[in-house]
């Protein structure tokens, strides 16, 4: 019995001794436990610099975009619309004449951006008065670009202080649209002419006609000018070109005098036949 009782006095201050030892040191914390590639970082938001002022196509004005912000990314920037830019330099001028050079960007998102540039001539000769110009005009779109070139000319006569008569034409280089859009809005050679008559001291009208090259079928096609306009100070004049909606109106109606309400290019749906059946043997 007395090494029982000696074994029992060596495990009660070996139990005492245990109880009082220091903790792990290695002990695992909930932080350690994430992976590193998922660890937040920390962004001091107050210290990032805003960002570059995000310029429309005319530089002359711009909008800024927001800080950057937990709920609208730097990237969002303001859309684009559609912006024309024109301007103009006289170079030299006379009595009765100048010469001078233009220029113009237009920016259409989604189809083409136009850059163009001419250079200008005018005369005036008592009631008559000449006009001549050369330019260059550069389309870019999607992977590709095209440049034409072209020169256009008018002959002006004043018959009297309301009555004046001018005819024009034009010349350009051939051109390819990519897309139907796009060839609204390239240059074609044009001719033509029109009569103006000025109703009082600020209103008036030109009316003739005038013969297009299309595009898209590589045919001439005429139709009417019938163009209202303002005078605002006597020389400027602000006008409107609607003969191409009244042509198609006149041309619609025509068609449908003549031929009927019921015409329609369009390819109906095939008729229904009966089912062929083989003859019995």
């Amino acid at each position: 019995m007395r090494w029982c009782q000696a074994l029992i006095l060596l495990l009660v201050p070996a139990a005492a001794i245990a109880q009082t030892e220091r903790p792990d040191s290695l002990r695992v914390s909930p932080a350690d436990s994430v992976p590193s590639y998922m660890r937040p970082i920390p962004v001091d938001i107050d210290s990032m610099a805003a960002p570059a002022p995000c310029y429309d196509v005319d530089m002359r004005q711009y909008t800024l975009t927001e800080p950057h912000s937990m709920l609208k990314p730097a990237w969002q920037f303001a859309p684009r619309t559609v912006t024309l830019t024109p301007g103009g330099a006289g170079i030299v001028a006379w009595q009765g004449g100048s010469f001078s050079a233009s220029g113009g960007r237009m920016s259409m998102p989604g189809m083409m951006g136009v850059e163009s540039g001419s250079l200008n001539f005018s005369q005036s000769f008592g009631r008559l008065s000449l006009s001549a110009s050369a330019s260059a005009t550069k389309y870019g779109y999607y992977r590709g670009l095209q440049t034409g070139y072209g020169i256009s000319g008018s002959v002006s006569y004043r018959i009297s202080d309301r009555w004046s008569v001018t005819a024009f034409g034009s010349y350009c280089t051939s051109l390819h649209p990519a897309t139907m859009a796009m060839a609204e809005y390239m240059d074609v050679p044009n001719f033509g002419g029109y009569v103006s008559y000025d109703i009082n001291e600020h209103w008036g009208v030109d009316m003739g006609a005038r013969a297009t090259r299309s595009l898209v079928t590589n045919r001439w096609e005429a139709q009417p000018i019938v163009r209202p306009y303002y005078k605002i100070n006597g020389k400027a004049a602000i006008g409107v070109d609607v003969g191409g909606i009244l042509y198609n109106i006149v041309s619609d109606y025509v068609n449908r005098h003549n031929h009927g309400p019921g015409i329609n290019p369009t390819m109906g749906p095939p008729r229904p036949t009966p089912p062929p059946v083989a003859p019995r043997r």
